[in-house]
């Protein structure tokens, strides 16, 4: 998918947009000239926006998951006047599920089979997205509510209250890609991919219903990135710092089989987000290093850069700072500087 860029922009007006940013001949600082819109995605409600924070990308589709937080336009508006913060313009409405949207990455073309999901469910991130025949599996790390937004607050951040009911965990929804609903039976499973997620028709909308990849809790997913879009087996995850078994954690996950291998040092080192790195010549998926962030609160300790190799999470080497790093959310990797 290189030298092409994808990125989600919300657009002047209650809408999304998918736009395609190509990088070949930019020039630095002018990256976005070179931009232009693939797609626009209206909202289900004309004074609101689905909250949203990444999508799905496989080799010929964006997938784009319209989640029911809503932000709404006149709060929105009137938000700095009285004082309010982003999460004071929100509205849960579970009972409006979820819905996914198919975008052609060539054509533009918005599907118009409607895709709802059979239980709403909050999210951040999209692990990986990919197509097999004619089906798409979509992998996100998902919660039941959006309960881990009201977590942010400083309040509960000075005074340590971070015990998450509602932990994330991997989740698979399979989108079977239908160009006529009137052309499917009702009532039926129409997933033939080997998966337990479930993709049924009740009239004119496909229900889809995920399996659980693994247990909770973490978030933070990456993979090896020449596998984005593509079939894959692996992704690495933080397990964050709310009160979990993961707690404090950087994980490696088998999609296939759920397994999951740990690293973790102690209950007051905090990896970030961890990144893959593949080794010069790497044939096997998980042939490479992660290079993790990690905010040391220990008596005397030392933040670090943390290097593990990806095919067991075994250290391999660490290099500390001597500056305060605060805690990492979202990392990337430049070869070449």
């Amino acid at each position: 998918m290189q030298p092409t860029q994808w990125v989600l922009f919300l657009s002047s007006g209650l809408k999304s947009q998918i736009i395609k940013i190509n990088l070949k001949d930019a020039l630095p600082g002018q990256e976005y000239k070179n931009g232009s819109v693939v797609a626009t995605i209206p909202c289900r409600w004309r004074t609101t926006i689905s909250y949203s924070h990444s999508f799905g990308i496989s080799q010929n589709y964006v997938v784009y998951i319209d989640q029911p937080l809503f932000m709404a336009g006149v709060k929105l508006l009137t938000a700095h006047v009285k004082g309010h913060c982003m999460i004071d313009c929100m509205e849960w409405k579970p009972e409006e599920k979820n819905h996914f949207v198919v975008v052609d990455k060539e054509t533009g073309d918005v599907s118009s089979i409607l895709y709802e999901s059979a239980e709403a469910f909050f999210f951040f991130h999209h692990i990986n997205t990919y197509q097999i025949g004619q089906e798409l599996v979509v992998d996100v790390v998902a919660h039941n509510s959006p309960e881990v937004i009201k977590y942010m607050y400083l309040n509960k951040l000075r005074n340590a209250e971070l015990i998450l009911k509602d932990q994330g965990n991997a989740r698979r929804f399979v989108l079977p890609l239908i160009k006529n609903i009137k052309d499917v039976p009702e009532n039926e499973n129409l997933i033939k991919c080997n998966s337990n997620a479930k993709a049924v028709r009740k009239g004119n909308r496909i229900i889809v219903t995920s399996t659980d990849v693994t247990e909770p809790a973490y978030d933070f997913p990456t993979v090896n990135p020449a596998y984005f879009g593509k079939r894959y087996t692996y992704f690495y995850a933080s397990g964050n710092y709310t009160q979990s078994q993961f707690r404090n954690s950087v994980l490696k996950v088998n999609v296939d089989t759920g397994e999951i291998k740990t690293w973790k040092e102690s209950e007051l080192v905090f990896p970030a987000e961890p990144l893959f790195v593949a080794s010069p010549g790497c044939k096997a998926e998980d042939d490479g290093v992660l290079l993790v962030g990690v905010t040391n609160l220990e008596k005397d300790g030392k933040d670090f850069l943390l290097i593990l190799d990806a095919t067991d999470l075994h250290e391999l080497a660490r290099a500390t700072v001597n500056a305060h790093v605060p805690f990492l959310l979202h990392t990337t990797f430049l070869p070449v500087i």
